[in-house]
């Protein structure tokens, strides 16, 4: 059998197989059940043709991996139900993904798989000449909105796709011409094109070769030109002469022609200049130039040899003329002091210069006949010239000045007369005869060698103010000189010492002194400004003897603080007809501080206040009290010590007032007895303050009283929901009372009372006082805390050590919250629990029903805690007979305060005083806030040693004191409630 043969049925043989694959698996497929879920599909390329062997990949409830047959078709089978993410993978391929959920059937997924880099052109940019790459080049394409570069290797690729067809590339770059290539793009197929770039070369042309000046020729230009492509870079490089300049000497040039210019000094040229050449150099060649120059020679000519100023000649001139060719240059030599020539060098062509020569005589002392030779040097020869002047014998007049000004203070001052010329200078000085000028010498004779001084005096004392000239002529054996002697007067000034009064607090009187600064005698009236300014005198003459003036001050009228005025001094003869002198006075104010009952408004006698005593109608006064700010308090046996401020420059008046008010200590008043109270323990108040309810432990029962006439009004048995009812709270919305019951026994008791015989309970009060409900809690419960916001009631139960909490409107528990130690009172403050156990108080975030932290460092045996309802808490302590203040905001303990022996309970009224209950010590300490801080009343008030709840109505008026034993409620208050 041939070879051909076996060729051509092979492909012939892989169909009959495959067929016989197909038709095995539809077999299988009929004999056995079909798989109930799964996903099959083809992979195509872009162009519709069918791609083997790619990996397809589930990730999902199951993860399966296949690979497609020569087909492109897949098939994955027995799968779960679920949300899978399918990825196909094929070597030069992108990957392709996608998520799809599979439910109730097999899912067909049809995959079209893209090319990496399809349907984009990428290349190289190379060296037309050298084949190298062309990096940084900038590629676009045909109406497509993308730049890319060359690297470094030259090799570029476009991003975007682009529509199959036929596309423009373009490539640009410094240095080369810019390059096109059409580009074929076929569907799914990445195109690739090498680009070819044409390096740019310049050429350099001149216009001449050489260029010649003629002798009147000074300016010529070259041109310069690129024949070739690309930037022509030139410079031109010459000898530096004096008479050869080039410019522009370097420049670049493209498509363009560039003018250079040549000029020529023709006057500087020496003649047979030899050429020069320039050189020009570029990065297209380089080329050469040559400079020839034709000259001629010049000859001097000067007007005349010799030149004769006489006696009073200064000037003459001097013509130089140019008798050859070309440009003459010369100069003119004149070394003598007394001599300038102008100009002394120049040029010369055809038109001859003119020379202008001066003689300064007065630089010639010594009369007689001079003779002085000036050269005249020039390239067209060298020429000498005579000059002559005499000098005659000649006096001549100069003074120091023309103008003797005295002006208002000078009184004597110097005139100098100098001879400036030759021989003896005769003088004398005459002026009309006046009283204020006096002149000595005035005559004399002054030759070269010194001057005259003349004193000149003026005398104002003679005449009356305004201004004086006095013409004055110098007559000389030469002539006449002018000088003008001018004078003023000014009208005299009075002058004050001091210049301002500043009278102090404690100083009355002062003194002014005037005086007169000028010349003459001055009537003077002194006018207060205010009626409170007293001036002794008020009027008279000032000369020259000064005045002393004595100035009194009345406060009597003045406002607190600095007072202003003035003072008018009236002159008319003087310089300044009006003087004004402020006038300060600075006034301290009297203070007084009034001290009233607030209950009773009358004045308090004898209260200690600013080291002082008030009097019967409750006043103490201070004068000229210096300081601004008073911070002080008002102490007096009966009323609790009242810190104040006091800021006296907060008002104008002279006299500050300041009333304190004094809370006076409350005092057993009354007693409240009923048949109602039995063995009465906790006592709490209504929120206005007009019912109290009161527990009772023996009786099983709530008393409600009225706080106005302090009489019972009804008691409610709680026998039937516990016994021994102790803590007790009041909804402030609902008007719901809630009372905790508890028996209290000694804890062994506790442990053998069967759990079925009696509950713990908490007994809700209906806001009529009618009837109540039970709810069991937990065991031995001391006190409860209601959050009406939110219908929570917090039950502290002592035995269990634990919080319920119960929902208000269901009536039942809703949680229990562990605490450390032993719970007793609590306190609600915000969304915040305290609970005093007993060694510290556990804090309760409500929101999340949890301890959040605890506060340890207080007191000894906390057994009540009570809330200021703003920011502080206030922890009292039984053993160690103190309170500790919590400052709520951060949780921490931020004052300790020592109170009597062994306090129990407390309350706290709407002004922040603190009333604690002191068992041991039998009294009722007063804690008030001071500022920022806190003081504890000294005095206290005497109570019974078995005084136990405590409750205070929100004026202060009344405070409720329960004693549990004797069965009676002790009222603290004031005379006449």
């Amino acid at each position: 059998m041939s070879i051909g043969y076996c060729e051509i049925m092979r492909p012939v043989i892989c169909l009959l197989i495959y067929l016989i694959v197909l038709l095995v698996g539809f077999g299988l497929g009929c004999s056995q059940d079909k798989p109930d879920l799964g996903i099959e599909g083809s992979i195509v390329g872009e162009d519709g043709q069918p791609i083997s062997s790619a990996i397809v990949s589930i990730d999902g409830a199951e993860n399966q991996s296949i690979m497609a047959d020569d087909m492109g078709r897949f098939f994955i089978g027995d799968v779960t139900s679920g949300v899978y993410q399918v990825s196909v993978t094929k070597a030069g391929y992108n990957v392709h993904r996608k998520r799809f959920e599979i439910i109730d059937k097999i899912l067909s997924n049809n995959v079209v798989l893209e090319r990496e880099g399809s349907q984009t052109i990428f290349g190289k940019v190379v060296d037309m000449d050298s084949s190298d790459p062309v990096p940084h080049a900038e590629l676009t394409i045909d109406q497509i909105d993308e730049v890319v570069k060359s690297d470094d290797q030259g090799i570029f690729r476009f991003t975007r796709k682009l529509i199959p067809g036929m596309h423009t590339v373009k490539a640009e770059v410094a240095g080369y011409q810019a390059s096109s290539i059409q580009v074929k793009v076929g569907l799914g197929e990445p195109a690739s094109a090498d680009i070819l770039m044409i390096r740019l070369q310049p050429i350099l042309t001149i216009t001449d070769s050489v260029v010649i000046f003629a002798r009147d020729e000074t300016h010529k230009i070259v041109t310069i030109a690129n024949e070739g492509t690309g930037e022509l870079s030139w410079t031109i490089t010459y000898p530096q002469l004096d008479w050869l300049k080039i410019f522009p000497t370097q420049g670049e040039i493209t498509n363009s022609n560039t003018v250079v210019n040549i000029v020529v000094d023709q006057e500087m040229v020496k003649s047979h200049q030899p050429s020069k050449t320039l050189h020009f150099t570029s990065n297209g060649g380089s080329k050469k130039l040559e400079i020839s120059v034709t000259s001629k020679t010049a000859l001097l000519n000067v007007s005349s040899r010799q030149i004769n100023f006489g006696v009073d000649r200064d000037s003459a001139t001097l013509r130089i003329e140019n008798i050859g060719g070309g440009v003459l240059k010369w100069r003119v030599s004149a070394k003598q002091t007394w001599l300038s020539v102008r100009p002394f060098e120049g040029v010369t062509r055809q038109i001859p210069s003119v020379v202008s020569i001066r003689v300064d005589r007065n630089k010639l002392n010594v009369p007689g006949r001079y003779k002085h030779e000036v050269q005249v040097m020039s390239n067209g020869g060298i020429t000498r010239i005579e000059l002559i002047l005499v000098i005659p014998t000649q006096p001549k007049l100069q003074v120091s000045s023309e103008n003797i000004d005295f002006g208002s203070e000078l009184r004597v001052t110097d005139l100098i007369i100098k001879n400036e010329g030759t021989g003896e200078l005769f003088w004398e000085l005459k002026f009309p005869m006046t009283d204020w000028l006096k002149v000595d010498p005035r005559q004399g004779i002054t030759n070269g060698s010194r001057s005259s001084v003349i004193t000149l005096r003026a005398d104002r004392n003679l005449v009356v103010p305004g201004e004086y000239k006095m013409p004055v002529s110098i007559e000389t054996n030469v002539g006449v000189g002018k000088v003008m002697a001018s004078m003023l007067v000014k009208k005299p000034r009075i002058l004050t010492n001091p210049e301002r009064l500043d009278f102090s607090a404690y100083i009355d009187t002062k003194t002014i002194i005037i005086s007169r600064d000028g010349y003459g005698s001055v009537d003077w009236d002194l006018v207060p400004e205010a009626k409170w300014v007293f001036a002794t005198p008020t009027r008279g003459i000032v000369s020259d003897d000064r005045v002393e003036i004595q100035i009194t001050i009345d406060r009597k009228g003045m406002l607190q603080g600095v007072n202003g005025t003035q003072l008018e001094i009236l002159a008319e003869k003087a310089d300044e007809t009006r003087i004004v002198i402020p006038v300060t006075v600075d006034v301290l104010p009297d203070i007084r501080v009034i001290v009233r009952d607030i209950r009773s408004r009358i004045p308090v006698r004898g209260a200690f206040t600013l080291n002082g005593l008030t009097d019967l109608n409750g006043v103490v006064e201070f004068k000229n009290f210096k300081q601004l700010i008073i911070n002080d308090k008002v102490e007096v046996g009966g009323y609790i010590d009242q810190d104040y401020r006091l800021q006296v420059n907060i008002t104008d008046s002279a006299l500050v007032e300041k009333t304190v008010w004094l809370t006076p200590l409350p005092k057993l008043i009354r007693t409240v007895e009923s048949v109602d109270f039995d063995y009465p323990a906790e006592i709490i108040l209504s929120s206005d303050g007009m019912f109290a309810y009161i527990t009772n432990m023996q009786g099983n029962s709530i008393t409600k009283m009225r706080t106005d006439t302090d009489k019972v009004l009804a008691t409610l048995d709680l026998s039937s929901d516990g016994f021994e009812p102790i803590g007790l709270d009041l909804n402030s919305i609902t008007g719901e009372i809630y009372v905790v019951n508890s028996i209290f026994e000694p804890e062994w008791m506790a442990r053998a009372r069967a759990d079925d015989m009696v509950s713990d309970t908490v007994s809700i009060v209906d806001s009529n006082f009618r009837r109540s409900k039970k709810v069991v809690v937990g065991r031995r419960p001391v006190d409860v805390a209601v959050d009406s916001m939110r219908n929570n009631l917090y039950v502290a139960n002592s035995l269990s050590r634990t919080i319920s909490v119960i929902d208000l409107i269901s009536h039942e528990i809703v949680t229990e919250i562990e605490v450390e130690g032993m719970p007793n009172r609590l306190a609600l403050v915000g969304t915040h629990l305290y609970c005093a156990s007993d060694r510290s108080v556990v804090v309760i975030d409500t929101k999340l029903g949890r301890v959040t932290s605890i506060i340890r460092n207080i007191g000894h045996q906390p057994v009540d805690l009570i809330s200021d309802g703003e920011q502080y808490l206030y922890i009292i302590n039984n053993s160690s007979s103190n309170v500790s203040i919590v400052n709520t905001l951060t949780q921490t303990v931020v004052k300790t305060l020592s109170v009597g022996l062994r306090p129990v309970r407390a309350t706290i009224s709407k002004s922040g005083l603190l009333y604690v209950v002191n068992q041991g010590h039998r009294a009722l300490s007063i804690i008030s806030r001071v500022g920022q801080g806190w003081q504890v009343i000294e005095e206290t008030i005497p109570i019974n040693s078995d005084s136990y709840g405590v409750a205070v109505l929100p004026d202060d008026s009344k405070v409720y004191l329960v004693r549990s034993r004797s069965a009676v409620i002790d009222v603290v208050g004031f005379s006449g409630l």
